[in-house]
């Protein structure tokens, strides 16, 4: 037990915000392109993990790692925006940056209201269209994402709602943890898009969109 507790406080010896933050600025394409693809693999493991707790009928932790899933997106979605503009030469507030990044919200905000370029890059490699209700629905719970990140909270502790306590059971249904698993389903799939982005492609779509501000 103590060698556990010895390693832990070697590994965050000495490291503060700023010198995190500052770790990010080091990064080159290929290393940001590394930690996007390990967002993507984790993320995909959550959700197969609550995919077991949805099929033992354990909804409530079922929506609280299908959030974070998405959540793991959406910081695939961070790492892809620093490494174009890092290629792209645009000015970088790492502080700014690493906040977003350790953010359960700004990651959650990142990961659906990114979902458009997910589409694309989804359709582009598979030739497949998404329904319109997909979409629809997606763009109805973009401007809730901060309920739904209280609601994650809600789905692991035991809250106080009008001087009453409640339990994460009374919160999260079977049909609301069908619902974000489905939307945590259709994340993983358009995220597969990005796990085959290449330094080569990421170059390229800085080339594009500097073509296009030019």
């Amino acid at each position: 037990m103590k060698a556990i507790f010895k390693a832990i406080r070697n590994t965050f010896k000495s490291r503060g915000k700023k010198d995190i933050a500052k770790e990010f600025e080091f990064l080159d394409t290929e290393e940001i392109l590394k930690g996007i693809k390990k967002s993507i693999e984790n993320g995909n493991a959550l959700l197969d993990e609550a995919d077991i707790l949805r099929t033992n009928s354990k909804y409530a932790r079922t929506f609280a790692l299908c959030q974070l899933a998405l959540e793991e997106y959406g910081k695939m979605y961070l790492l892809f925006t620093l490494a174009i503009d890092k290629l792209l030469d645009n000015n970088i507030n790492y502080n700014e940056f690493y906040d977003d990044y350790i953010s359960h919200l700004e990651k959650a905000k990142f990961s659906y209201n990114h979902h458009v370029m997910s589409f694309k890059l989804f359709e582009e490699n598979t030739g497949n269209k998404f329904p319109e209700k997909f979409i629809e629905n997606l763009e109805y719970i973009e401007q809730h994402v901060i309920e739904l990140n209280v609601a994650k909270n809600d789905s692991l502790y035991v809250s106080l709602r009008n001087q009453q306590f409640i339990v994460p059971t009374d919160i999260v249904t079977e049909e609301l943890a069908n619902d974000i698993y489905n939307i945590a389903l259709l994340r993983k799939l358009t995220a597969g898009a990005f796990a085959n982005l290449t330094v080569e492609k990421l170059e390229g779509t800085a080339k594009l969109i500097k073509k296009g501000i030019t």
